[in-house]
């Protein structure tokens, strides 16, 4: 059977949920997915940021719904599917996209930290996913987007616990891809480009100056947010797997995938220059 999409027009009150909402490329996504006719549930542990978000959308239309949960935390996954469901009818589309970084040696990585980024990058979306998926299943054409990093593939020095995590979502998404096959719950694994977003400002680093100094590429040389949200959002509701975004991303995830021995290399040798790791 024919996988249909989220963009069927027998879907005409779809309704999206976005975790880590609140700013960066959540933020981007609510407005392009409510450009796009859809209601909106929005998960963040910043609740202020959340609020800030909610006025900014026109006062007519869609709905819109604000959740503070910290998805590193199942119990209050559960707590937040319960008030979006007090408050939507139905959920089509979970997009799993909240995240932390740390940008440390692994030697130097406290276990504590380590532990902190994977409850959040991977333990959340597991959770998301878990609580979400018969909800998407109801839906009849329910989709899981799953953001991942170019990290986990290329083997970027200082980046370690953020990759490891990155790429357990990977693992998980290719699985959940053939195991939902047939089900009417599609799956889509995004590889965004570079994005000046506040994971940098927000986490964990070797020290303030490289911090500023990450901080600074991503502003020079990240690809503009909504134009990112556009690409993400067009591909999924066309119903594509995998995503990669940017011919920058698209070198470099063929040549992980084609001659990983010679990129690991590679960055290996020239890592000196860069000043952030």
């Amino acid at each position: 059977m024919k996988q249909l999409t989220l963009s069927s027009a027998t879907l005409p009150d779809r309704v999206v949920i976005i975790t880590g909402a609140a700013n960066g490329l959540g933020r981007a996504l609510a407005f392009e997915f409510f450009s796009r006719g859809f209601h909106l549930a929005l998960i963040d542990k910043d609740r202020d940021g959340l609020e800030t978000l909610r006025r900014a959308f026109p006062g007519q239309g869609q709905f819109i719904s604000i959740h503070q949960a910290d998805i590193s935390d199942e119990g209050a996954v559960m707590e937040a599917r319960l008030d979006i469901l007090a408050q939507h009818p139905r959920i089509d589309l979970l997009i799993n996209n909240a995240g932390v970084s740390i940008s440390q040696g692994f030697e130097s990585i406290k276990q504590a930290d380590f532990n902190w980024l994977l409850g959040t990058n991977f333990w959340g979306t597991v959770y998301c996913i878990r609580r979400f998926l018969p909800d998407l299943r109801a839906s009849g054409q329910g989709h899981i987007v799953n953001i991942i990093s170019g990290f986990a593939q290329m083997g970027f020095p200082g980046k370690t616990a953020y990759a490891a995590s990155k790429g357990a979502v990977t693992g998980l998404s290719n699985s959940l891809k053939t195991e939902l096959h047939g089900s009417g719950v599609g799956v889509s694994l995004v590889i965004p480009p570079a994005l000046n977003t506040n994971i940098i400002r927000a986490g964990k680093h070797i020290d303030e100056q490289k911090r500023a100094a990450e901080a600074a590429f991503l502003a020079k040389t990240g690809m503009p947010l909504a134009k990112a949200a556009f690409t993400i959002a067009s591909r999924v509701l066309k119903g594509h797997y995998r995503i990669v975004i940017g011919s920058r991303t698209r070198l470099a995830d063929l040549a992980a995938r084609l001659f990983p021995t010679m990129l690991h290399r590679l960055i290996g040798r020239f890592k000196g220059r860069v000043d952030f790791v």
